[in-house]
């Protein structure tokens, strides 16, 4: 397992928290809004991996 594998939602959260940052600073409505709905997506998709590998785990 290499580097992005292991640590690829620790990766997306910190681009979503630049992209944050930058949206504050701009005070920028539609680019907050759209971060938050980014965040949003990136958690719930590790959750339903998650999720998938517990089932997948049990069978």
């Amino acid at each position: 397992m290499n580097f992005w594998e292991r640590n690829q939602f620790l990766i997306a959260m910190l681009i979503v928290l630049g992209l944050g940052i930058y949206a504050f600073q701009r005070k920028s409505l539609p680019l907050i809004i759209g971060t938050l709905i980014l965040a949003v997506v990136v958690i719930g998709f590790k959750i339903y991996l998650n999720i998938k590998a517990t089932r997948n785990k049990g069978e």
